[in-house]
């Protein structure tokens, strides 16, 4: 997990069988990022490894800030 060329990378456990590794997507960023679940969205790659995501209420510079905390 971290971030490399600006996209974050995530690690999950759950099987990409019928959308449980989604939801353990976002269910992380929820944890992660202290939002609800029905806060996150994917925009797009809910069939595929590489997916692109929403949060609503959240601006990036605030994103990048919790991304920096996590790190720490």
């Amino acid at each position: 997990m971290g971030v490399e060329n600006g996209v974050l990378k995530l690690k999950v456990q759950a099987p990409p069988v019928e959308g449980a590794a989604n939801e353990a997507v976002l269910v992380t960023l929820a944890k992660w990022l202290d939002r609800s679940k029905s806060s996150i969205v994917i925009l797009s790659g809910e069939q595929g490894r590489n997916k692109r995501v929403w949060v609503k209420g959240l601006t990036k510079v605030e994103l990048l800030e919790a991304l920096k905390k996590l790190k720490s």
